[in-house]
């Protein structure tokens, strides 16, 4: 598969990983150039765990995603948003009802992406293709998720990654997935 990006000499593109979670997600922004370097990395973690009610003693799930909404609605706002990478849950057979509000969130995340532009690129990945992507071994936990991405140069050089939350390292590593395939399938026309 071939995508056509047509950009000027001088713009650059973006791509957004996303690591969901029904309390807590990571986001992460590369920034990429023409010949698909990233020029630079941007995190966020969504804590929606800090979300209190006055109707509930509990942060209960609406008001959690709500929360969520909110500030995914500001982060994939951009004209420069090119792709966006989300990572998908991983169904543990023992808590399969956890994976009931993550497709919400999933739900929430390509409606407002689609609202903002429908020919942005949506990737649905899985939390395998990032491990391998990122060179951990398959059935590494976030730690060896950590432990490979910090053996990549070209993100190393742009984020300390010791500073910022597991939820983003993450995040990166679901980006730096999509911006391998990106590499070896779209074609860049300079305008």
């Amino acid at each position: 598969m071939e995508v056509l990006i047509h950009m000027s000499k001088e713009k650059t593109f973006k791509i957004i990983g996303i690591d969901p979670g029904s309390t807590t997600a990571g986001i992460a922004t590369l920034e990429i150039n023409k010949n698909f370097d990233i020029i630079s990395i941007k995190t966020e973690c969504i804590d929606a765990a800090k979300v209190k009610t006055t109707f509930s003693r509990n942060n209960n799930l609406e008001y959690r995603l709500k929360y969520m909404s909110d500030r995914l609605n500001i982060l994939l706002s951009g004209d420069d948003i090119e792709a966006i990478s989300i990572e998908m849950p991983f169904a543990n057979p023992r808590r399969m009802g956890a994976v009931i509000p993550l497709a919400r969130l999933l739900g929430i995340i390509m409606n407002i992406s689609l609202s903002y532009s429908p020919y942005r690129l949506i990737h649905k990945i899985s939390p395998s293709e990032v491990k391998n992507s990122v060179g951990a071994k398959g059935n590494a936990d976030k730690d060896g998720v950590l432990e490979a991405i910090l053996k990549i140069d070209e993100i190393t050089n742009h984020i300390d990654l010791n500073m910022i939350t597991e939820h983003e390292v993450d995040a990166i590593g679901v980006a730096k997935s999509l911006l391998d395939k990106m590499k070896h399938c779209y074609i860049i026309s300079i305008l």
